[in-house]
């Protein structure tokens, strides 16, 4: 049931009426989602879609999956995040499509064991892959596809479908086509009679098993792999997701950096919001920064830290430096202008001495990342609504042997 224009807005309204009067049990939302639901429709309308248009059940469901989100961190989930051991582990990834043109995520079982000792890590990896596919998707629908072929008892983790399938009923609406069950053994019938009773009456109408021969129903032999009777020959390898960065209007088409006001939830964990850019006198990309869109800042105990993890794109040495803004913006800009020497940055803290940042200059090789510390000096607090701003630089360097007095010289501005 398509939800019209005013349902939206009123699920819309209800929203941030609840939101005023309450808290989440997490602490707050996360400013990514709070702008997904201030400033666009298309994931209101998901919600209300996965509901049949039940305002109730739609607010209550849109509720949870921010609180959700939030509590997990949904929004700061990168490749950097995550466990390297399951990223190439070949669990799970995404391989072709199904006939409606959905992309097909893939739950590999035989390479799957419960006694990975990392359950955690694991609910972060199905996150990953889940946000991934939400970005590459645009919010479309995807297949998920349980590869059974030569799969025993021992692959076979309940928690893990549940928690897959849980993630469809409660937290990302309106998001599944279909579940495609492959070459599932026999040994298996027991097992298969559970996950369908967890399934609600919809999920049940979308649950396939299919074999070889069967499996051209959903899926056409091009987008088929061969071990499953198909004519791709693909064997895993993981990729890191390529994001396109933001381009903004500007003299030559130059990339600037951004700044928007900070978010704080409730919940005490301070946000700091970035936007990247890339620019410089080859228009190369030179580096990425994760995460890319806030900084968790975290109490333990002792500090309030965050970290940001840089990473050399380039095929050259580059030379990195991180400092706080302690002038205006259009100053920052100025100096921008001036210097001509900024290629990518990211943001936020304006206050001079409040932060530690270590390291705040080094050299990285092709490829290379570095993880940057940014500590809250003692004395200090972050308010509500930080304005503080932090600004990271690189250059392409010739030797990756330069000292720290030779970096020192290379990072003054005159």
């Amino acid at each position: 049931m398509e939800p019209t224009p005013q349902q939206i807005q009123e699920l819309r309204n209800k929203f941030l009426q609840k939101l005023d009067q309450q808290t989440p049990e997490s602490g707050g939302v996360h400013p990514n989602d709070l702008a997904k639901i201030k400033n666009g429709d298309a994931w209101l309308k998901r919600f209300l879609m996965h509901n049949d248009c039940e305002m109730k059940e739609s607010l209550d469901m849109l509720w949870e999956a921010v609180d959700w989100r939030n509590k997990v961190g949904a929004n700061d989930i990168t490749e950097s995040t995550i466990n390297r051991g399951f990223l190439e582990g070949g669990v799970l990834f995404v391989r072709g499509k199904d006939k409606d043109g959905k992309p097909l995520l893939i739950l590999k079982v035989k390479k799957h064991t419960k006694s990975h000792g990392d359950p955690e890590g694991l609910k972060k990896y199905v996150i990953y892959w889940f946000e991934r596919l939400e970005r590459l998707t645009k919010g479309d629908q995807i297949t998920l596809f349980f590869d059974m072929a030569d799969a025993g008892l021992s692959n076979l983790d309940m928690e893990l479908i549940k928690y897959l399938i849980g993630m469809f009923k409660t937290n990302y609406p309106y998001f599944l086509n279909f579940i495609l069950v492959f070459e599932m053994p026999w040994v298996m019938n027991a097992a298969f009679k559970i996950i369908k009773s967890m399934l609600p009456a919809k999920g049940v109408e979308r649950l396939r098993v299919v074999t070889k021969s069967s499996l051209k129903e959903y899926v056409d032999a091009d987008n088929a792999l061969k071990c499953w009777g198909g004519r791709d020959d693909y064997e895993f390898v993981f990729e890191s997701e390529q994001i396109a960065p933001v381009k903004s209007r500007g003299e030559e088409a130059r990339k600037k950096v951004t700044f928007a006001e900070n978010s704080h939830d409730p919940g005490g964990d301070s946000r700091i919001e970035s936007k990247s850019s890339d620019s410089g006198y080859s228009g190369t990309t030179l580096g990425s920064i994760s995460p890319n869109d806030f900084l968790h800042f975290v109490n333990d105990g002792n500090t309030l830290s965050g970290n940001i993890t840089l990473t050399n794109v380039s095929d050259g040495s580059i030379s990195f430096k991180v400092t706080e803004l302690k002038e205006s913006q259009d100053k920052f800009h100025k100096e921008i202008r001036r210097t001509r020497r900024l290629l990518w940055g990211k943001v936020k803290t304006t206050t001079p001495d409040k932060f530690r940042v270590r390291p705040s200059t080094g050299i990285l090789t092709a490829g290379a990342s570095v993880t940057i510390s940014i500590i809250l000096q003692h004395g200090y607090q972050i308010p509500a609504y930080s304005r503080d701003k932090f600004l990271v630089m690189c250059l392409p360097i010739e030797s990756s042997s330069m000292d720290t007095q030779e970096i020192a010289e290379l990072w003054k501005i005159k």
